[in-house]
């Protein structure tokens, strides 16, 4: 039996020295970013390397480039991808790090929150630094982004501390943990799939299309789904201070999206927990929160969680939420890390 994975990528493509990006082929450049994805309204965002999940892609952000006024806007075509995958295997996309990671950190990662959990096609992984191959979707394929774009400063809380770490601090000594969960199903044979599950879809589809109708006839269950993403940084205290600081947070309060979205950067209190913990949403005009991210920094280590708003959307406000798995989190490193 195989479980077919669809994907939907946004390729972008700027001006100049601006990058093109296809879901699941990537680009002859050799200048493209190994992280930036991106899952808000149930869909996972392609950025400056696409992800196998459905996406819609970010603005192309380039190497050494200024502010958001001064960038061009990147052209876009739309690409359908999809895989033919046996049941239980995993994504066999090679880890793009320098040598093997640390097994505690994968350890350190969570593997269940209910109702979300570790994938068994996208398992949790540990990239050891200098990342070698920048192509690889090894790392977007596990990460959590947001497509909205204002100063460099501001990437590092819209696209994430682990694409920051990959840019900035690519050399030996840092280590980056990165983990995917979401709700999950469990169909005959007793082996976990992404929900929506894909071969469920096209019967949908087919039986829709035999009726005369134009629609799925599945409807958005109201048992809660959740997704998250969790990525945990090791290295020197230098770097670790420099990925906490909030102090150009301020300066991310004009953020653009794709077609003209307006967005910010706004924090919001969470309990102290670690060393430091802070939160914040990414907002957006079209939709009022695209997510939801706590940072927890300790002399060791620093977490990074990310919640995407979704449809249907969890019970529970993920703004309170979010302490929840932040608490989860921090425990579990401190018992793999100590």
């Amino acid at each position: 039996m195989v479980v077919v994975a669809l994907s939907l990528a946004l390729a972008t493509a700027g001006c100049g020295t601006g990058r093109s990006e296809a879901d699941g082929e990537p680009s002859s450049s050799p200048q493209r970013s190994p992280t930036a994805t991106v899952h808000e309204g149930g869909r996972a965002d392609a950025g400056d390397t696409p992800s196998p999940s459905p996406s819609r892609s970010r603005k192309a952000r380039r190497e050494g480039r200024g502010d958001a006024d001064d960038r061009p806007s990147p052209s876009r075509s739309q690409i359908f991808i999809a895989t033919v995958m046996k049941k239980g295997q995993a994504w066999n996309v090679p880890n793009p790090g320098s040598g093997p990671g640390d097994p505690r950190l994968t350890s350190a990662l969570l593997k269940e929150f209910p109702p979300a959990r570790e994938s068994q096609m996208l398992p949790a992984g540990v990239v050891a630094l200098p990342v070698i191959d920048r192509a690889s979707l090894f790392m977007p394929m596990r990460m959590i982004s947001s497509s909205m774009v204002g100063p460099r400063a501001c990437d590092k809380w819209t696209v994430g501390l682990g694409n920051t770490v990959v840019q900035d601090f690519n050399h030996k000594g840092v280590q980056i943990g990165l983990n995917l969960l979401e709700t999950l199903e469990t169909p005959k044979g007793g082996v976990l799939t992404r929900q929506p599950d894909a071969e469920r879809m096209f019967d949908s589809l087919r039986e829709d299309a035999e009726r005369g109708r134009h629609k799925l006839s599945r409807k958005a269950s109201p048992e809660d789904r959740l997704t998250f993403g969790e990525t945990i940084i090791t290295g020197p205290t230098e770097m670790l201070n420099s990925l906490v600081d909030t102090s150009e947070m301020p300066s991310c309060g004009h953020l653009t999206g794709d077609d003209d979205e307006k967005g910010a950067i706004e924090p919001f209190p969470v309990p102290s927990l670690g060393a430091q913990a802070f939160a914040f949403r990414v907002t957006g005009s079209r939709e009022p929160v695209g997510q939801w991210v706590e940072v927890v920094r300790t002399p060791r280590y620093l977490i990074e969680l990310r919640i995407p708003a979704r449809s249907p959307a969890p019970r529970t406000d993920p703004a309170e939420l979010l302490p929840q798995i932040a608490q989860a989190a921090y425990s579990r490193a401190e018992e793999a890390l100590r």
